[in-house]
């Protein structure tokens, strides 16, 4: 398949929440994966049902946003550390393809910092588009790897892979999100001193995905400590 190097979407993953938060009406296909222990695979609830899980995700967003950048100093080097959230993957369509798709899920990124290594995933996707129906999200989206630094201590690299069967659009991206350490406790004791993660991607490399433009990759988490 021919590779496209996709354009950077206008809309950043902000601006998704906050939208996904604020729609309604529609409802999720049957057989549709669970979100967040919200949606039943063997039914067919309406948006309402999805809303308390929206909301939590927005927020959450706006709880981390809200969090200035990690110190330098503690920035740890000898602990692996869990952070849950939120994310996904804005997808930018053209008109004659398909509505634009917000896909969001429950993430989990769990961060090595002795090995400078980074894993986990986003499961139970859903997606939403402009005519506020809801479809369940097939595949998968892996993280795959990382690194601990770059401009500053506090920032950081991850490495991600989504293969995606959208309603009827199939969809394959990976690239590398740009991310930022946020917060810090000021008496940690044996918790990780890091209060959580914000990462995004504006420009993926999209492998499939038939009359899509662009897309915007992103993930939010808050970190729990040992690893869970």
């Amino acid at each position: 398949m021919t590779q496209v190097r996709s354009t950077v979407r206008a809309a950043l993953a902000a601006t998704s929440l906050a939208a996904l938060a604020a729609c309604g009406g529609g409802a999720i296909s049957t057989g549709a994966p669970t979100f967040g222990g919200v949606l039943s695979a063997n039914s067919s609830p309406n948006f309402s049902d999805l809303q308390p899980v929206l909301n939590s995700a927005e927020e959450q967003r706006e709880r981390v946003q809200g969090f200035a950048g990690s110190r330098f100093t503690a920035i740890p080097d000898d602990r692996t550390v869990v952070f849950k959230g939120y994310g996904g993957v804005d997808l930018d369509f053209a008109p004659s393809t398909s509505p634009d798709l917000s896909v969001l899920g429950d993430a989990r990124v769990v961060v090595d910092f002795e090995n400078d290594q980074f894993s986990g995933a986003i499961t139970n996707m859903i997606a939403t588009g402009a005519s506020n129906n809801v479809t369940g999200v097939l595949g998968d989206f892996t993280f795959t790897g990382g690194s601990v630094g770059g401009a500053n201590p506090n920032n950081f690299s991850l490495d991600y892979e989504a293969d995606l069967l959208v309603g009827p659009n199939d969809v394959e991206l990976s690239g590398t999100m740009d991310g930022i350490f946020r917060g810090t406790r000021a008496n940690p004791g044996d918790r990780n001193p890091i209060k959580a993660i914000d990462a995004t991607d504006t420009n993926p490399t999209i492998t499939t995905g038939v009359g899509l433009n662009g897309a915007t990759a992103h993930v939010i988490g808050e970190s729990f400590f040992p690893t869970e």
